[in-house]
């Protein structure tokens, strides 16, 4: 009886990873609906807003 080892690779994305790979293949307008629901729903984060007009457009 020969013993012969067995090697096997499996592909597993962990959940944090999963949803990474999903807001990225949003639209611009998703992901900041996303983070705006993010923000009333967590207390503790806050906004830093940068000078970057493609994500903050100024307001009329």
């Amino acid at each position: 009886m020969e013993i012969k080892p067995k090697l096997e690779l499996k592909k597993q994305l962990i959940p944090e990873l999963a949803q990474s790979l999903n807001i990225l293949a949003l639209p611009l307008l998703d992901i900041r609906n996303l983070i705006e629901k993010e923000m009333l729903d967590n207390p503790f984060l806050e906004e830093a807003r940068r000078k970057n007009p493609l994500l903050y457009p100024i307001a009329a």
